[in-house]
């Protein structure tokens, strides 16, 4: 999986109070599946090869590219040693809440989340 860090501006809420900060995103890449639209969803397939099979057997197999999903957030700060480091919010055990992103933020992760699904050929 490909991974990828953005630096945006964004307002956020952590125990109570509210930032007007830089955040890091870390993003990982889903990666490229194949899969067929059956009548009750989508069904993943394992690899090229199953695709390849159903392919043969007259189904119709779609190619997904895959997208980008925010996996950790941080704030840059500087710690006790005067080096710079970050301070990871989305914990299982923190209370966060991102209230906004900044537009250049909001159209950044717009295109990396964005899925390109086509026909196997």
């Amino acid at each position: 999986m490909k991974n990828l860090t953005i630096t945006i501006a964004a307002n956020i809420t952590y125990s109570g109070l509210t930032y007007n900060t830089p955040v890091n995103l870390e993003l990982k890449h889903s990666g490229e599946y194949y899969f067929l639209n059956t009548q009750k969803g989508r069904r993943i397939l394992s690899d090229i090869e199953s695709a390849r099979e159903k392919q043969a057997n007259k189904k119709k197999v779609f190619k997904s590219t895959g997208y980008y999903f925010i996996d950790r957030i941080s704030i840059p700060t500087t710690g006790t040693n005067m080096k710079k480091c970050d301070w990871y919010i989305n914990n299982p055990e923190d209370t966060y809440s991102i209230n906004k992103f900044s537009k250049y933020g909001r159209k950044i992760y717009a295109q990396l989340a964005t899925e390109t699904i086509s026909p196997l050929i």
